[in-house]
């Protein structure tokens, strides 16, 4: 059991529901505060916060906008990535300056991508694409349905970004006799020929995307820096409390808050459920009407926002799940998870329901926040080698033992964000395998399984015309099953992108002699039109009959399933 508390003392003097709170919240951003020089941000947040090991050599960088990650030998030099203004240079009432606070403030600056992301982004506002004009990784840049030019960034930084455009707007305004607010800004936009910056979007992705760990850690390294935070990374419900055209006060309506958390919080583990147990918050001056629990399998939590229900997900596979429990209750049973993986857990008590709900989200008493940790980690290998064209291997806790083979460069194969990257911008032939026999319970022999296998993946080439698996040509396949442990020999199947016959293919197929051929494959399923598309893909084997299907689901700007298990459209079926 680990324990974690937010440190909320930094909001002490703060009432949301005082008449003085808005000119409050701005003192508090303002005092203290030190200016962390714009040069400096790359020694102190991608140094030190942003970037992360890739190998023993090379650390990483994602863009925030799009998720496109930047590899690199340190020292970090600015080329290929810039320094982006998430409240554009050119909407500052006295223009981008290394004198004026706003320009340095690292609550708004993140680092993209320059060329692709930031370039594309530009001095556009931040909307909702309808009718996309171009496209890089996650991040979409067009036009919103009434017509007007605005770029749209990955659904993962929706929320941060609007909170650091709320965050300027309060921290700047009125110093220097300049509005900072929406009615000044959006009556300049168009003077300056752009599009005003819609506030109830900002709004809308304040609460789709809630603040999670990295945000509230990122928060912690700014305050250890620049002295001040982003209140609305904390506190994700003061939005609704100003009223940010005119920075009026604003009174919402709430259900009163719970005065206590629930303590001694503990996770046990039985096989392949957890059950998670705790002391029922003390009542106080407002018993809770119920908990928030959170769970993840990753070190990660995100922070409720006031007035938001968050639907029941018991549903731990995809490494997120979140329940409403009621007070009257003390535990909680988590079925079907993989006890060799480690888990998370949070808890929340709130008050009310719909959009009075209330969230328990500060840490008085210190005891607000827990974190349940149960067993070690299966299969976390982050492919950490040097380059080499041989098969190396990480042994993990359980012994468990990942492979891979890079012709190009030792980040060609990455587990970013819990996710398996396959990078290269060379013709090579970059894989990686698990050996099947070390995987308790799973048929090594498909025809041997007792059931249905299901495969499920998110699947992506990202060049307009994969042309296949010929020297100097480009293909990808995630492999169900091989009997070797290289690419050029061995027969077995998987699902494919690209062929010299139809570039455009996805399918399903056996091969023979290895995977470093378009001639050593026979499509069993395939299906057209899906381009560089972000596919959800699912693969099924009935060993009754030996059935094979094929289902794939496309979109152009996003993965349209979370949990690529619910992808539903059929390609096919063979036997």
């Amino acid at each position: 059991m680990q324990l974690s508390a937010q440190d909320d003392t930094y909001y002490n003097s703060l009432n949301p529901t005082s008449a003085t709170f808005v000119s409050d919240l701005k003192a508090r951003l303002r005092t203290p505060y030190t200016r962390i020089s714009y040069d400096s941000y790359d020694e102190t947040n991608v140094a030190n916060y942003s970037s992360f090991v890739v190998d023993a050599t090379q650390r990483g960088v994602l863009c925030v906008y799009s998720g496109y990650q930047y590899t690199y030998t340190p020292v970090f030099t600015w080329s290929v990535f810039s320094r982006e203004h998430t409240w554009c240079q050119s909407w500052m009432p006295v223009g981008g300056s290394l004198g004026y606070d706003q320009y340095n403030d690292q609550n708004h600056l993140f680092p993209t991508e320059q060329i692709h992301a930031n370039g594309v982004r530009s001095n556009h506002p931040l909307g909702i694409v309808t009718n996309v004009t171009n496209t890089f990784y996650d991040a979409k840049f067009g036009t919103n349905s009434s017509g007007k030019t605005v770029y749209e960034p990955r659904d993962k930084h929706k929320g941060d970004a609007a909170r650091a455009l709320l965050y300027m707007c309060i921290r700047y305004d009125d110093i220097g006799g300049y509005n900072w607010n929406f009615n000044t800004l959006n009556a300049f936009l168009p003077k300056a020929g752009e599009a005003p910056q819609d506030l109830n979007t900002l709004l809308l992705w304040n609460s789709q995307d809630p603040p999670d760990k990295w945000e509230v850690d990122r928060n912690n390294f700014i305050q250890a820096n620049q002295q001040n935070r982003n209140p609305f990374v904390d506190h994700p419900e003061y939005v609704y409390y100003i009223n940010f055209n005119d920075l009026t006060k604003l009174n919402p309506a709430y259900s009163t808050e719970p005065a206590n958390n629930a303590t001694n919080f503990s996770a046990t583990i039985n096989g392949t459920s957890v059950t998670l147990n705790w002391t029922a918050a003390s009542p106080g001056a407002q018993a809770p009407s119920a908990y928030l629990l959170e769970a993840y399998n990753t070190d990660n939590y995100f922070v409720p926002v006031d007035g938001i229900v968050y639907t029941d997900d018991a549903d731990l596979s995809d490494g997120i799940a979140r329940v409403n429990v009621d007070y009257a209750n003390s535990n909680y049973t988590f079925n079907n998870i993989n006890p060799s993986l480690s888990y998370y857990f949070k808890i929340y008590s709130y008050n009310g329901n719909g959009s009075l709900r209330n969230y328990k989200i500060n840490n008085a008493p210190k005891t607000t926040t827990y974190i349940g940790t149960y067993s070690n980690s299966l299969a976390l290998d982050n492919f950490n080698r040097a380059n080499s064209t041989n098969i190396g291997n990480t042994i993990t806790a359980n012994a468990l033992t990942w492979n891979k083979i890079e012709t190009v460069s030792n980040s060609s194969i990455q587990i970013v964000n819990n996710m398996l990257r396959l990078g290269s911008t060379t013709s090579g032939r970059e894989f990686a395998y698990l050996d099947l026999n070390s995987v308790t319970g799973y048929p090594v022999v498909p025809a041997n399984a007792t059931s249905i296998i299901t495969w499920a993946f998110n699947f992506r080439q990202t060049r307009a015309a994969p042309s296949g698996f010929d020297n100097n040509n480009y293909g990808m396949a995630f492999i169900l099953g091989k009997t070797t442990n290289d690419a050029t020999t061995g027969d077995g199947y998987a699902v494919l992108i690209g062929d010299a016959s139809n570039l455009y293919r996805i399918r399903l197929a056996s091969f023979s002699g290895g995977l470093d051929a378009n001639a050593n494959f026979t499509n069993l399923i395939t299906g057209s039109g899906f381009t560089n598309d972000y596919l959800n893909v699912k693969v099924t084997f009935n060993p009754n009959g030996s059935k094979w299907s094929l289902y794939a689901e496309n979109n152009s700007s996003a993965f349209l399933q979370s949990d690529p298990r619910n992808t539903a459209t059929q390609i096919g079926n063979t036997i």
